[in-house]
């Protein structure tokens, strides 16, 4: 418990010195004025959320995978998947070398990597010191429904109103959204969303979407507009991974 004191106090300090030196920003966090590792943490790993000591969420899942190397096709894998798989590898490398083309869309059924090579080409962009947050959309519009009464216990300083924070979104240089579509299709959600995505189109932001729906498909969740941007060929590029198998499984194989 003293260390758990210890390591929030700590970070209280510092958060409270960042936040003198930029006072309109999110603590922590500045697109324009990075720290040496990970815009949310500094590279400790861990943040102070309400009050607790936790893992920081926008650098974990970026650290995990290493390499591009560790997603590999399977030994004796189908034509048609060892083209998807080929294809995906090929877009990731040419997206962590190149930072281009700027939106990415995998989409394929649960455990075929694609939040693997989302994660891959957020580190490697990281890396060159280009802000970026991986985000579960569900998560987002959660942080971003916040505002609507649900920061009342905090401190008047250390509220941000919904317009602060989708300018945080917008200013990032790369934005991976992680399982768009399984979020609640609410009006507030559906808005918010397309909100964020039309900005990052406007500004010809990097976004990287992993989903389970073909995002061009009239049977997709995604709004008219929304699917119109994905399709949107001199900005996006689309990459199926629908004919590969779950991937988790083997991964786990000796």
């Amino acid at each position: 418990m003293d260390s758990l004191a210890g390591k929030i106090a700590e970070f209280r300090v510092r958060r409270a010195a960042w936040k003198a030196a930029h006072p309109d920003e999110l603590p922590f966090i500045d697109p324009d004025d990075l720290p040496q590792d990970c815009p949310g943490c500094g590279g400790d790993s861990w943040v102070v959320v309400d009050g607790s000591l936790t893992k920081c969420a926008l650098c974990q899942p970026a650290k995990h995978y290493q390499a591009l190397v560790d997603y590999r096709v399977p030994l004796g894998a189908a034509n048609g998947v060892r083209v998807q798989m080929e294809r995906a590898i090929q877009m990731t490398r040419l997206v962590i070398d190149s930072g281009g083309p700027p939106w990415v869309v995998f989409y394929g059924p649960n455990g075929t990597g694609k939040t693997m090579l989302a994660s891959i080409i957020l580190a490697a962009r990281q890396k060159l010191r280009e802000s970026g947050q991986v985000w579960r959309a569900e998560e987002l519009i959660g942080w971003l429904r916040e505002t609507q009464g649900g920061l009342d216990h905090l401190p008047p300083e250390e509220r941000q109103t919904l317009a602060v924070r989708l300018d945080h979104i917008r200013r990032l240089k790369w934005l991976v959204l992680d399982e768009l579509g399984k979020e609640r299709h609410t009006e507030f959600a559906l808005e918010q969303l397309e909100t964020v995505i039309n900005r990052r189109y406007a500004d010809k932001s990097g976004l990287i979407v992993t989903t389970n729906f073909d995002p061009r498909g009239l049977d997709s969740p995604f709004s008219p507009a929304v699917r119109s941007r994905f399709g949107d060929a001199s900005l996006c590029e689309i990459v199926p991974l629908d004919k590969v198998p779950d991937y988790r499984p083997q991964s786990k194989r000796v």
